[in-house]
């Protein structure tokens, strides 16, 4: 296990962009899906470097959640059980509804439909395409939509049983979240009242 702070480093990086996702103005939905997948990623880096110890080989995984995410799972059979991945799910056309709908069972749907945006960060192709959101994401010809809510109560959730499951922040270290949410010096920094909120609810 690692004892010398850098998985800390990189959780800490992780709450900043988790903030950043908290802040960001509702209308801006790429940059708010470039935080939040800046996020989970660091996250997920810092639970792999507090069990190996290796930054380097954490960082071999580059920006794919998917990766990350798996990788986690795999040297932790305890790691987040609610958010394993299915793989006839990424194999599925996800910009398309009505397509995915036929190729996918009843019960993929509605797996779908709860994690969603956990799929779009985490597919190999699609994440790579979140900045492009609006305009014309490569790969994708024709019309195509999208599901947003925003900031997602879902990635409360998905965050605190990640944070708790690594055990941070330990008692002695910041803990930015909570500072941010609950510390009324944050105001005075032009936090939006709304990302306090939000923010709150990891508290």
């Amino acid at each position: 296990m690692a004892t010398d702070g850098k998985w800390l480093a990189f959780a800490g990086l992780a709450d900043q962009y988790f903030v950043a996702y908290a802040c960001t103005p509702h209308i801006c939905v790429g940059p708010a899906y470039q935080d939040l997948a800046h996020s989970i990623e660091l996250y997920l880096k810092a639970a792999l470097i507090k069990v190996t110890g290796d930054a380097q080989q954490a960082r071999k995984h580059g920006h794919s959640v998917g990766a990350l995410l798996r990788e986690c799972q795999r040297m932790d059979s305890t790691f987040l059980p609610r958010y394993v991945l299915r793989h006839s799910v990424l194999d599925a056309p996800l910009w398309n509804r009505q397509a995915t709908e036929r190729v996918l069972s009843k019960d993929d749907c509605l797996h779908f439909l709860d994690q969603q945006e956990l799929y779009f960060i985490a597919h190999h192709q699609l994440a790579g395409q979140i900045k492009y959101l609006g305009a014309n994401p490569k790969g994708i010809s024709g019309p195509y939509g999208y599901a947003q809510v925003f900031p997602n109560p879902f990635w409360i959730q998905f965050v605190k049983e990640l944070r708790s499951h690594i055990g941070y922040p330990p008692p002695t270290h910041l803990d930015f979240i909570r500072d941010v949410a609950l510390d009324p010096a944050f105001a005075r920094c032009q936090v939006p009242s709304h990302a306090q909120v939000y923010l709150e609810q990891l508290c």
